[in-house]
């Protein structure tokens, strides 16, 4: 009678201790260790940006993981991990709260790709050469701690440029947004094959897909310029095409760099200006506090034979005895230039994209001309796709227009007028 007893306690605790097994929740947070990006940091205390200053682990925002027991083909959780604040529910780069039927102890299983869902909008960095996204598996997972929340490091081989561009680009989009969903934003990565694309870093609208190169100015381990890029396809998405479309073709060489560049250092329709300096701004808010007072950024170019300067976009920066600041057109370009045989003068219609940069950071943030009141970054997106249709020239009557006569708040209004002269970009056409 004993022996029946013990017995069947014993079943009834293996029992008790099964049921609280399967009965365990479990949360996994996705994250890759030690990414760097060279053009992080390379200020000294405060002369640098404010966001991934140095080699850290950064948690993959809005990532898609498939989570199950190694061994087994049943999937224990899938879908996209959140992408919103870290210690928010589930939490930035974590699967939901959830029960697995096999239990929570025991070695697990993921497969992460280089795909995910940020902000209501979905992400895809694809491998250039397959045109797929790349695919990681983390395997033999161990957890025997019973519930609770668990770190996974995820550790990409030769996918790691599409995992490096897809940690910037989710990062810019859980930033800004725009309030905009449901949009698609894809990525290539790698060097172009045939004539596929293009062979620097760009953004295509015919096909809207930005491209970005792994050895061609080494642009998958370089932050500011992927989100640059990206921010041309955010441009594209939140104005319905009007920031995309400027005009690069016309070369003015009155300046230090040559026209039809685009460069910081080149003298453009304004047209082309503003669409670079809309992506540049895109690139240092995403990387800059816009509660502070500075702003910088790390240039993927040369100037005054300097190469990858690092660059104040908010005040001026000297660079190789140059200085580039506020005006930087008026002050370094010819105000006369030939258009068609007709000699324009007070650089009408003409424009500089870190003219342009200077001017919406002050806008946003209401440092430079000394604006209060600034309008949100979501309000700057909206002016400028409320603007009349423009030409490659008319870019700025369009928005002066626009914010002096259209329908923006005084916010908009009082920046716009605070900035545009402060900046040099009032160069109305004709």
């Amino acid at each position: 009678m004993k022996r029946f007893t013990l017995s069947l306690l014993a079943i009834v605790v293996v029992f008790a201790w099964s049921t609280l097994g399967h009965a365990q929740s479990v949360k996994f947070c996705f994250k890759i260790q030690n990414v760097a990006f060279t053009d992080s940091g390379q200020g000294a205390g405060s002369n640098q940006e404010d966001v991934w200053t140095t080699t850290a682990n950064r948690y993959l925002r809005g990532v898609h993981v498939l989570a199950r027991k190694q061994g087994t083909t049943t999937t224990l959780w899938a879908g996209f991990t959140g992408d919103g604040d870290y210690s928010g529910s589930p939490g930035t780069a974590c699967t939901d709260t959830f029960t697995p039927s096999s239990g929570v102890n025991g070695t697990w299983q993921f497969r992460v790709l280089s795909s995910g869902y940020v902000s209501n909008n979905y992400l895809r960095s694809r491998d250039r050469a397959t045109g797929s996204v790349s695919t990681v598996w983390v395997n033999n997972y161990l957890v025997l701690g019973g519930s609770g929340t668990y770190d996974v490091s995820v550790a990409p081989g030769t996918e790691a440029d599409e995992f490096r561009v897809y940690l910037a680009a989710s990062e810019a989009l859980s930033r800004h947004a725009g309030g905009m969903s449901g949009n698609t934003y894809e990525i290539r990565v790698g060097n172009q094959v045939g004539t596929e694309g293009c062979q620097g870093p760009c953004y295509l609208s015919a096909d809207e897909i930005v491209w970005i190169p792994v050895t061609f100015q080494s642009a998958a381990q370089r932050k500011f310029l992927i989100t640059h890029e990206f921010g041309h396809a955010f441009a594209d998405y939140g104005t319905t095409g009007a920031l995309v479309n400027g005009n690069c073709s016309y070369s003015i060489d009155d300046c230090p760099g040559v026209g039809g560049t685009h460069g910081f250092d080149s003298e453009e329709a304004n047209s082309c200006a503003l669409d670079e300096g809309f992506a540049s701004f895109y690139s240092a808010a995403t990387w800059n506090n816009t509660t502070e007072t500075d702003c910088w950024l790390e240039y993927w170019g040369t100037l005054s034979g300097v190469g990858d300067p690092l660059l104040s976009c908010e005040g001026s920066t000297t660079v190789n005895g140059d200085s580039y600041g506020t005006k930087w057109m008026e002050s370094n370009c010819d105000a006369d230039w030939d258009d068609g045989g007709t000699t324009r003068h007070d650089w009408s219609g003409l424009g500089n994209e870190n003219d342009w940069l200077h001017a919406l950071w002050d806008m946003h943030t209401g440092i430079g001309g000394g604006c209060t009141n600034e309008p949100s970054f979501n309000e700057i997106l909206g002016f400028l796709d409320d603007a009349d249709d423009w030409t490659a020239l008319t870019a700025y009557n369009e928005l002066n227009d626009e914010a002096t006569g259209g329908s923006q708040s005084s916010d908009v209004e009082d920046c716009w007028d605070a900035t545009d002269d402060y900046n040099g970009i009032d160069h109305n056409y004709p």
